[in-house]
């Protein structure tokens, strides 16, 4: 079990802590997008070459995902692999954002629920899974950010989901950001076939893409779609700009929050109150888990007909168990931090420690991608480099998340850091150095390894 967190008992990464000299072709390089569209009649047959290269890859410690953890996902925890190794160390792959998951207020706030409720929402919100906190929560969000009409959802993809595939109709238009969550872009599938990609974080594109379709289409409607904040490169678009285009063009904005809500703008309402656009985009779309210790999602509209609507025809709203009378509570107790004074302190503290961690990074020779936020994505190298890096990482008392193609581009593999506001800025100057060294111990094993025999892609 490894716990070498503290200032004097780290610096000790070196090539004999990764326990392999050799490791199999199909273990170094692919990717599970490879084995997606296998067909044939027989499931077994279909899923076999998946569980192999899984296999080889839980095998040789480069299989980074699917973990558990033995405590809670505080600033530092145990975190259990599939193999069964136990690691012990800083916490950097936790969606915590203002360490609220351990908070004592928020955690009394389940008790009492639990107390005069029991446990369980026991219906959808459209028969009678709605409690005093969920109508509660509804109007805290709307406050929050400028809405009357709040929908409940029981996560945050099925919100980004849901909403899509409610209100857009096949005959409707889509643009989206390419790198927008998959809970956007499954929801714009399944609604419509005509969906565009714009280029990431390109108003230009969207411009053109918006001129092209209204001068073929003025019958149906056009949505643009996009995040307050892109989770895989840290980065923000120009709403105020979107907003512009879609009120030119008779277009509606969509912007998902999920990660910002909570964090950015001048009193943590998003980057929609960086743009003076709270209460003024037509659709936003957020997610709870990221800052407000719990599950489930929410849809802010500006018209009580729309929100009427997507209550008898957002599916995942409709079909799913509403939010349990313990998750409302919890939100709720969280709203009272996040908007508070202490909520002030502790993203004051948070972006300290994001700072602190993104100079450890890049003073060592990582590069760290877009914008101070809670999420440090840093890139590492090839599939490989990363796998290794984030075995060696963990061995010395560093937990992290990794990123490898399909969601980012081949070659362009990354550790998506996760930062909390009880972090120290010791343990982030630790943990910056500590992966620094990782990932040069990696490239050194990975280049020894690679000499030995050619890659080939993991399709078999």
């Amino acid at each position: 079990m490894a716990t070498r967190v503290s200032k004097s008992e780290h610096m000790n990464i070196n090539r004999n802590m990764y326990p392999h000299k050799s490791v199999s072709a199909i273990a170094q390089s692919g990717s599970a997008a490879d084995f997606r569209s296998i067909n044939g009649a027989s499931l077994e047959q279909r899923v076999a070459a998946l569980a192999h290269c899984y296999n080889e890859r839980l095998k040789y410690g480069l299989w980074p995902y699917n973990k558990s953890t033995r405590s809670a996902p505080a600033t530092t925890t145990i975190q259990v692999e599939e193999t069964g190794r136990s690691v012990t160390g800083v916490n950097l792959a936790s969606q915590d954002y203002l360490s609220l998951g351990t908070h004592p207020a928020v955690m009394s706030a389940a008790e009492r629920a639990i107390k005069d409720y029991g446990v369980h929402s026991s219906g959808s919100a459209i028969l009678m899974g709605n409690t005093t906190y969920s109508r509660a929560l509804e109007e805290r969000i709307g406050d929050a950010l400028g809405f009357k009409h709040v929908l409940l959802y029981p996560t945050g993809w099925a919100a980004g989901f849901g909403s899509l595939r409610g209100i857009v109709h096949p005959g409707d238009h889509i643009i989206m950001d390419a790198l927008a969550h998959n809970c956007l872009q499954e929801g714009a599938r399944f609604a419509t076939g005509n969906v565009s990609l714009q280029a990431h974080l390109s108003d230009r594109h969207v411009e053109r893409l918006l001129k092209r379709i209204r001068k073929d289409d003025t019958a149906n409607a056009i949505f643009v779609v996009t995040e307050g904040l892109f989770s895989m490169d840290s980065d923000t678009p120009n709403l105020a700009r979107l907003r512009d285009l879609c009120n030119l063009y008779n277009a509606y904005l969509v912007v998902d929050i999920a990660h910002d809500f909570g964090i950015l703008g001048a009193s943590g309402r998003s980057t929609l109150e960086e743009h003076k656009l709270l209460g003024q985009v037509d659709m936003v779309v957020g997610a709870f888990s990221k800052t407000f210790a719990s599950n489930g999602g929410f849809v802010c509209v500006r018209s009580d007909s729309i929100l009427k609507y997507l209550r008898v025809y957002s599916s995942t709203h409709l079909f799913s168990n509403a939010l349990s009378p313990i998750q409302s509570a919890i939100l709720l107790s969280s709203f009272d931090v996040v908007f508070s004074e202490e909520g002030a302190k502790r993203r004051l503290s948070l972006f300290a420690n994001i700072h602190a961690l993104r100079t450890a990074l890049m003073s060592g020779g990582l590069a760290c991608l877009g914008r101070e936020s809670p999420i440090v994505p840093v890139i590492v190298g090839t599939e490989f480099e990363v796998r290794v890096t984030n075995y060696l990482a963990s061995e010395a008392g560093v937990i992290t998340n990794v990123a490898e193609y399909p969601v980012v581009p081949r070659g362009s593999a990354r550790f998506r850091l996760q930062v909390q506001a009880d972090h120290t800025i010791e343990q982030m100057n630790t943990a910056g150095e500590l992966i620094n060294q990782a990932r040069t111990a990696a490239k050194e094993i990975c280049a020894e390894i690679v000499a030995r025999g050619d890659l080939v892609t993991c399709t078999g």
